[in-house]
């Protein structure tokens, strides 16, 4: 028995020094099956892979069929890890509602990433949901919207139909702008 136990752990050991891989940890929470973390982080580990940066991302992702706690309490669970300063995930994906809640434990990601990369955020939506007391807290995975708003009036008044895509949303909105100051004009 002793020396099974020591050579699983010569085992181990050696496959830690040979793997030498960084590895980063990451921690996120999906009430869906579309788990857009997974694929994210598969294919990032793959260009690691390709690129040889030797940098792996591990990914804890708890869900609705996983998770041993009350699913309300992901919030709680990660403000207490900070809380505690629990050093374990080095990546957390959370909802753009909680940069007040987890806001003061988490780094200004403005002194660890270049300035290049938080301006390609920066005139965006971003820079109201991903920060707090001017520091930037989190960066965008997706931007989710689950509604938006048609004013039905203003289509009937210039004969539009709602738009279905992004691209007639676009020029739906254009058009009317364009009507709409042809208003102005004549007003002035």
């Amino acid at each position: 028995m002793k020396y099974t136990f020591i050579l699983i752990f010569i085992t181990t050991l050696i496959y830690k020094i040979i793997e030498c891989k960084n590895v980063i940890n990451a921690i996120a929470f999906s009430y869906s099956t579309d788990f857009k973390y997974a694929p994210m982080i598969d294919k990032f580990n793959s260009l690691s892979e390709e690129k040889g940066l030797d940098v792996e991302v591990k990914l804890n992702l708890l869900t609705l069929a996983n998770a041993t706690q009350l699913i309300n309490d992901y919030g709680t669970t990660i403000e207490t890890m900070l809380k505690k300063k629990n050093g374990k995930y080095d990546i957390i994906f959370y909802d753009n509602v909680y940069p007040v809640r987890y806001g003061p434990y988490l780094v200004d990601l403005r002194t660890v990433l270049p300035k290049e990369h938080i301006d390609m955020y920066s005139s965006g939506i971003a820079s109201e949901t991903c920060t707090y007391n001017d520091k930037w807290v989190g960066l965008p995975v997706e931007v989710d919207f689950n509604a938006l708003y048609v004013n039905e009036e203003i289509l009937n008044e210039y004969n539009q139909e709602v738009p279905e895509t992004w691209d007639d949303l676009i020029k739906t909105s254009e058009y009317i702008l364009k009507e709409e100051k042809k208003k102005i004009l004549i007003l002035i």
